[in-house]
């Protein structure tokens, strides 16, 4: 909590110093506050977006940001925004500490960009490195929150590369700073490549992002008929037997027992179908089909992909219910909860792995023995005595 202006400069000026922000004078610096009215206290104020800020909100309050609104209902939004600039709100202060996060791993991310694709170009013109140029692929892992949308750490990595393209005061830093930002710009639906300027960008080639959503989340049973069924013959016994509190706990395990093995023949013979059901919640498809119809507007949906999966250590699927699945979808092509697909489209999500000879299934055993290879060579270093003053000056390097 920093209650003044010089505290905070302070507390902005040792971080730079930690290099978890940039410094003053830098050319990314340009992208680390907002722009400051003399008006109101913005100074300090790190730069976020209106979508984030509703977003991060919206997470402590409620509020539906994907159902279309009126333009009346766009309006009111609007001023309460505007009245969280005016003042001093908790949910203010909320977002900033939010963007703090944010800026520093955007920040981070950024930086090790330009730094290895500048060692890339070395590389590749020096005739007496033994260092060959590598296509580098990096991996981000993040609580949703500062992904969803591509806001917070996405748009963060986009506006550094950005200021130091078009601030920084020397030439070959800035031409580094283009050629990563070509690779992070985000899909759009501009044309693939746009030139300005004499200067052609191709947009988003080298960006993906993927969220993953608990699939109680999807509520399914307010829309599978047969969960629908199950929950509601287990309410109406509650009715009859008086208050469902003072019941015995043998009920409720019983329809949860039931409701898994409703899932579990869902999931296994009816894949279309689960999917179809998923994507009819709206906690799925309001953030991944219908992102830009509600108050924020948001640009891009929650995710590229949207991984929903279920962790139920109660409900697992064993060897015996994949010979099930397959042998009831080869032998009669039902499918369970009558989607009406025929059996060459409705089969158990895992019929593939009896197909050897394809290649895409050779890939995936390739990609299978390699994971296994990596998790036993760090097993065989289980057994080393660690080294806690290089693990501590590793991990300080990496921020």
């Amino acid at each position: 909590e920093c209650p003044d202006i010089d505290s905070k400069r302070v507390f902005f000026e040792e971080m730079s110093e930690r290099g978890y922000l940039p410094k003053q004078g830098k050319g990314m610096y340009d992208a680390l506050f907002a722009e400051e009215d003399e008006s109101s206290n913005n100074t300090y104020k790190l730069r976020g977006t209106r979508e984030h800020q509703l977003l991060i909100e919206s997470l402590m309050n409620g509020n539906d940001l994907y159902s279309p609104v009126e333009e009346e209902g766009e309006e009111d939004v609007a001023d309460d925004a505007e009245q969280h600039e005016e003042e001093e709100s908790p949910l203010k202060r909320l977002y900033q500490a939010q963007l703090l996060k944010d800026h520093a791993m955007g920040y981070r991310i950024a930086s090790l960009l330009m730094e290895h694709h500048q060692q890339n170009k070395i590389n590749s013109h020096s005739s007496s490195s033994s260092q060959p140029p590598t296509d580098d692929r990096y991996l981000i892992i993040a609580g949703f929150g500062h992904l969803k949308h591509r806001l917070g750490v996405p748009e963060c990595v986009e506006r550094y590369l950005r200021a130091e393209a078009v601030g920084h005061p020397d030439a070959e830093r800035r031409s580094i700073a283009m050629d990563v930002l070509l690779k992070v710009l985000p899909p759009s639906s501009d044309p693939p490549s746009v030139t300005r300027n004499n200067f052609t960008l191709k947009k988003g080639e080298g960006t993906a992002l993927i969220g993953c959503q608990m699939m109680y989340e999807a509520y399914l049973e307010d829309s599978y008929p047969p969960i629908m069924e199950l929950m509601a013959n287990d309410a109406a016994a509650d009715a009859v037997e008086g208050d469902a509190e003072n019941n015995d706990n043998g009920n409720e395990n019983d329809v949860d027992a039931k409701k898994g093995k409703l899932l579990k023949e869902l999931y296994l013979q009816g894949p279309e179908l689960l999917d179809k059901h998923i994507l009819m919640s709206d906690e799925i498809s309001g953030p991944f089909l219908r992102y830009d119809e509600g108050i924020a507007r948001f640009g891009h949906p929650c995710a590229d992909y949207l991984f929903v999966y279920d962790e139920d250590d109660d409900n697992v699927i064993e060897e015996n219910d994949l010979k099930l699945a397959l042998h009831a979808t080869t032998a009669n092509g039902d499918d369970v909860g009558g989607s009406g697909n025929d059996n060459a489209q409705s089969q158990c999500p895992f019929h593939n792995t009896q197909a050897n000879n394809n290649d895409d299934n050779n890939q995936y055993d390739s990609a299978k023995r390699e994971t296994l290879e990596a998790y036993e060579n760090v097993g065989k270093t289980a057994s080393l005595r660690g080294n806690s003053l290089r693990a501590r000056a590793i991990m300080s390097r990496l921020g």
